[in-house]
């Protein structure tokens, strides 16, 4: 059997990142089988294994990816923000937009696809990923900090008060008029955050 040589082997990668954000999306990891991953990128099943470890892996390298994006965006959205209540508002929405509009996302947070990925990791390595996640708002909440204008709070409970927030977007289909309550409970979080409560 021939090996793949460099550009095959990007190539074969790529596809199989490409194959994968559009299952996962559609299916979720359970349901999605690694021959239906290879097959849209016309190699073998076990050929799947000289690329990546598990669908799970495969799975997390395209979330690191996404989560590599988002850091993008909310760096681009918040380049010209200078306080905090601002800051958290935008934050929120960019956050809230992507878990609305993301199909890929979406399906990380509901609690099927979490207990999936939670049994391939150790205790360590949860605590490792939730840290990554707190460790990206605090970088933004400490920026705040600065302003004088954030609560006197812990920048942990802040990062995961903002985090917690987002989780509306899971139970749109629970109120009336989502699009309102959205916003009214961006509102409060935003001003309950900072300091300056006119």
């Amino acid at each position: 059997m021939r090996g793949f040589t460099d550009a095959e082997r990007e190539r074969i990668e790529r596809e199989l990142v490409a194959a994968g954000r559009e299952l996962f999306a559609q299916y979720g990891l359970g349901k999605t089988t690694i021959a239906e991953l290879t097959d849209s990128v016309g190699i073998a099943p076990s050929t799947f294994y000289q690329f990546f470890d598990s669908k799970e892996a495969l799975y997390l390298h395209i979330l690191e990816g996404e989560g590599e994006r988002l850091v993008g965006t909310l760096h681009e959205s918040l380049s010209d923000v200078d306080d905090a209540e601002s800051g958290v508002r935008t934050l929120l929405d960019v956050l809230m937009r992507e878990l609305e509009t993301n199909p890929l996302v979406r399906t990380l947070v509901s609690e099927e696809e979490l207990g999936r990925l939670r049994a391939q990791f150790t205790d360590e390595a949860a605590a490792d990923a939730r840290a990554r996640k707190t460790a990206l708002l605090r970088s933004f909440i400490e920026q705040w900090e600065q302003t004088g204008l954030l609560a006197e709070e812990d920048p942990d409970v802040v990062a995961d008060v903002l985090r917690a927030a987002t989780f509306v977007t899971l139970y749109r289909e629970e109120f009336d008029d989502y699009d309102r309550v959205r916003d009214a409970l961006v509102d409060v979080v935003a001003v309950g955050v900072t300091a300056d409560r006119r």
